[in-house]
């Protein structure tokens, strides 16, 4: 657990067999909340009256729109301690070695005082845990996700494979986009170049239909493409 590991972070990290924490992590919070805000005095200060019709005695209890009373109160409370059961039940069956009565309270630890709750096995930087496999002989590796381009991008209709090499793929694009702007400018001025008087001024040496305006810098070398 490098920085956080409260709640469903802790759900999720007491399966493992063994739980390393740096010195820094947060880890705990095994409890369950219930957070909803309420404008039933907002609406009934704009007379505006919210209906819900509802089949089963509990089907709504605390809303948005209505003043709860103490019924859905207690009902809600009852919810959420249930929850809070099956939380505990699930956290103790995965570590056994936790006193969870003494630790799902909701709070909170840093490194040494999780370790002395039995939170986690071992407070080591995740750097440490990496060089001693090194050590010992490991070969370790970082993994990285590259999504793919979409579907409609140009490479692919090229059936070209754009998530092999992103810097293949850079360049591949960087080529297609010099190709495409220099056949617009054939097609739109043939052999000729554009003559320039003053910055302010852009003439082309052909009739006038085939004038357009465009910037002393070569296009293509002013566009990038990243990934």
């Amino acid at each position: 657990m490098e920085q956080v590991a409260a709640s469903g972070g802790y759900m999720m990290c007491c399966v493992a067999d063994k739980v390393v924490a740096s010195p820094f992590a947060v880890l705990g919070s095994i409890g369950v909340i219930s957070d909803i805000p309420n404008a039933y005095e907002r609406l009934k200060k704009e007379g505006i009256e919210f209906q819900t019709i509802t089949a089963g005695k509990y089907k709504r209890t605390i809303t948005p729109t209505k003043k709860p009373t103490s019924e859905d109160m207690k009902k809600s409370k009852e919810d959420i301690e249930a929850i809070l059961d099956l939380f505990k039940g699930f956290v103790k069956e995965n570590r056994p070695i936790l006193d969870i009565d003494n630790v799902a309270t909701g709070e909170t630890w840093f490194g040494q005082d999780a370790l002395d709750r039995n939170l986690c096995d071992e407070i080591r930087t995740k750097d440490d845990v990496i060089l001693d496999y090194v050590d010992t002989g490991f070969e370790v590796f970082d993994v990285a996700y590259e999504p793919p381009l979409p579907s409609t991008s140009p490479l692919s209709a090229l059936g070209v494979n754009v998530s092999e090499d992103g810097r293949r793929k850079k360049g591949i694009l960087n080529w297609l986009v010099r190709s495409f702007v220099k056949e617009v400018k054939t097609e739109l001025l043939g052999d000729e170049d554009f003559s320039f008087s003053d910055k302010d001024s852009y003439r082309s040496k052909r009739s006038s239909d085939r004038i357009m305006m465009r910037d002393e810098g070569e296009s293509s070398d002013r566009i990038r493409f990243e990934s």
